[in-house]
């Protein structure tokens, strides 16, 4: 076990004895002090609580109680995610936003999810353009068409063909499970023609200072702690996979993630494999508003990487598709040039060919050819 798995184990000991959240009880929320304790919170500021705490911390410094290792190491840790909180509470740059520890179960997942799925960072300013068409989009490449005949698809079209056939019968939402076997057969064909694919989250996923990893939403900081083979959502899709088999426990982990980032570089250095960010919406739901937010999501990958001036991303609802590409000049200008909504109709050769394009140019290329 890691020693942030082990610090978290045991502050959760300690902090909550009625905490059952490993088998799947009362989940336990890490704000500076035990919040699952009602009792607690409404007692936890009163000044004969703030006396006795100071009272029982002074008797553990002068040795006048002993404590074991595992215990001292555990209240390190509630201090240290004290700090932390007060600390990003008390930023100016963080006005407004909420900021929490959490110590990560495998039943508390879907906090990343309650948090806001939104990202962080947006832009001020949202240059858009739809300059190219769906011709000029797929005549970038002479050859593509070749090597993409050259292949075997018709099972995995006509799977493609039959789920979009579906979700245009449907009115409203799609079952997830329809929408999640479009995105699977989709990245199975782009596996086939050597393309990188990555599902990115829409949060902003970094490390804070004291190497915990820190998930920043629409308008809550949270700090995570816990069991290292927590999943964040993270799904990569390469035809180099099996490099990523070394990981361990698996690429989904927290303690994978930089991992995973640096394999995002190492991509993205290749000017002849980009790594494509696939956002896909609700089927039948209009893209032009989740323009903004998959660019803000591309903008955040690019602070990530920071050597990595464009990258191109792919937004889908199973019908309409919008290709595009963000970049961050050296002044810090953010700016994003993307096609006009396309819709392919079943002709998945055209879509495999734009596909191959925006996966197999340079980022920057991509964004001189929307430019012009």
């Amino acid at each position: 076990m890691d020693p942030t798995s082990k610090e978290a184990s045991t502050t959760a000991s300690l902090a909550s004895p009625r905490d059952t959240s490993s088998s799947g009880g009362p989940l336990e929320h890490h704000s500076g002090v035990d919040t699952t304790s009602a009792e607690a919170a409404s007692t936890a500021h009163s000044p004969s609580t703030r006396s006795k705490l100071i009272e029982s911390l002074s008797a553990i410094v002068n040795n006048s109680v002993q404590l074991p290792e595992e215990d001292l190491r555990a209240l390190e840790g509630v201090l240290v995610r004290l700090k932390w909180v007060k600390k990003r509470k008390g930023d100016p740059q963080n006005e407004g936003r909420k900021a929490q520890c959490l110590v990560l179960s495998r039943f508390n997942q879907s906090h990343l999810f309650d948090i806001s799925v939104s990202p962080k960072q947006t832009l001020t300013q949202q240059p858009f353009e739809a300059k190219m068409t769906k011709g000029s989009l797929t005549q970038i490449h002479n050859d593509t068409l070749s090597k993409i005949e050259g292949y075997d698809y018709s099972d995995l079209l006509s799977k493609l063909d039959m789920l979009y056939r579906q979700l245009n019968n449907m009115p409203g939402h799609a079952p997830r499970m329809i929408r999640n076997e479009w995105k699977i057969t989709l990245m199975l064909i782009c596996q086939s023609m050597g393309l990188s694919v990555q599902l990115f989250p829409g949060l902003n996923i970094s490390r804070s200072p004291d190497d915990a990893v820190v998930v920043c939403g629409e308008h809550t900081d949270t700090r995570l702690t816990g069991l290292n083979f927590d999943s964040l959502f993270w799904t990569i899709q390469t035809s180099e996979a099996t490099r990523l088999k070394g990981l361990g426990k698996g690429i989904h982990t927290i303690g994978n993630f930089e991992t995973i980032l640096e394999y995002r570089k190492e991509i993205s250095h290749n000017s002849s494999n980009n790594l494509l960010l696939f956002c896909d919406v609700n089927i039948n739901e209009d893209l032009m508003p989740h323009l903004p937010r998959a660019v803000a999501t591309d903008v955040i990958a690019l602070t990530i990487e920071g050597s990595v001036s464009a990258i191109p991303f792919i937004l889908a609802n199973g019908k309409e598709w919008i290709f595009g590409v963000v970049s961050i000049e050296p002044g810090g200008k953010k700016q994003c040039l993307h096609t006009a909504v396309l819709t392919f109709d079943g002709k998945h050769i055209t879509l495999m060919t734009a596909l191959y394009v925006w996966a197999n140019r340079p980022a920057t290329e991509l964004f001189d050819i929307l430019a012009n």
